[in-house]
């Protein structure tokens, strides 16, 4: 006897899509975040509310997005390992550990 939802292979198909789709739609926000930030200097930021070291923050987080982005879409290779998610993470907040 199964307990609980029974899964098929739509549901199974819809996971991996959807997923899929969710990977390439935010690593293209990566890409869209990394030239807005760009564009500004510093003192813009600063001027929005950040701190400097928030700003740094923020550069540092997302020079390691934009490099995983790279990686994902061909653009570029990565020799040794590395955890991308070392900056990143110190933005997560709440809910993700």
């Amino acid at each position: 006897m199964s307990v609980g939802l029974t899964v098929t292979k739509g549901d199974s198909d819809t996971w991996a899509g959807t997923i899929a789709q969710d990977i390439d739609k935010v690593l293209a926000r990566v890409n869209e975040y990394v030239q807005w930030l760009d564009s500004h200097v510093d003192a813009d930021l600063i001027t929005l509310g950040y701190t400097q070291d928030e700003v740094a923050l923020l550069r540092s987080a997302y020079a390691d997005a934009k490099q995983y982005a790279d990686i994902f879409f061909g653009n570029a290779t990565q020799a040794t390992p590395k955890d991308f998610s070392a900056f990143l993470k110190r933005l997560w907040g709440f809910g993700a550990l």
